[in-house]
């Protein structure tokens, strides 16, 4: 989930858009009571736009990447010398799905600020270690899992040339994100001859070992 905030200048046209992604369940008496409803819940996530801070903390999908995408975009374009902080846990989504963020990070004149809660896997991994180098951080008790990215179906049915194109597009998508994730870390890419699963699961300190983080969030009991 993708929390939000906005105002109802001109300058935050484009956040008050956004908003009206957000999904607000309500009775039938209708249509003030949801409007009341997507105020508040506005109100209280002011602090995170604020704070440029982004939460990804679900399953990505299109619609949920192009939002983020969007505010990454909306906070570069509002100040583009300060940092945005995206808060990742999860497995994140599909390769297709969550390379249009990858992209976003890569492309933005404003440093991203990428913290680890929980545990990751997969793209949300990618997002991870794409954020601005220095600035990645971890939770101590976080785990980040390293396993190829949730493929899209393939269709199974149909001519074997159309098969075999699926299953080495499959393929292509699974060495470009291992290529990246080398890009980006000491992580070197899996011999597929010697390693079968191709997943690891480091602790926070082994990650920052393997430059998937650049420093370790101390709890604030031990300052």
């Amino acid at each position: 989930m993708v929390f939000f905030k906005t105002s109802f200048s001109k300058k935050n046209e484009m956040l008050v858009n956004l908003s009206k992604n957000l999904i607000i369940k309500s009775d039938t008496n209708g249509f003030e009571k949801m409007n009341s409803i997507k105020i508040n819940l506005l109100k209280k996530h002011t602090n995170f736009i604020k704070e440029r801070i982004i939460f990804l903390n679900s399953e990505i999908t299109d619609k949920e990447a192009n939002q983020i995408v969007q505010t990454l975009y909306y906070f570069d374009i509002e100040n583009s010398g300060k940092e945005i902080k995206l808060f990742i846990n999860g497995a994140g989504g599909t390769f297709y799905d969550c390379m249009p963020i990858y992209d976003a990070i890569q492309s933005i004149k404003s440093d991203v600020t990428t913290i680890c809660f929980g545990q990751i896997s997969s793209m949300s991994t990618l997002l991870l270690v794409a954020g601005t180098k220095g600035k990645r951080f971890a939770f101590p008790n976080s785990r980040i899992i390293i396993n190829q990215p949730e493929e899209q179906e393939v269709n199974v049915e149909g001519p074997v040339e159309d098969i075999n194109i699926n299953i080495k597009q499959l393929l292509s998508t699974k060495q470009t994100f291992y290529k990246l994730l080398s890009y980006h870390t000491n992580f070197s890419i899996p011999n597929e001859e010697n390693n079968t699963s191709n997943m690891y699961t480091l602790s926070a300190w082994e990650a920052l070992n393997l430059g998937f983080i650049d420093n370790i969030i101390e709890p604030v009991f031990f300052k």
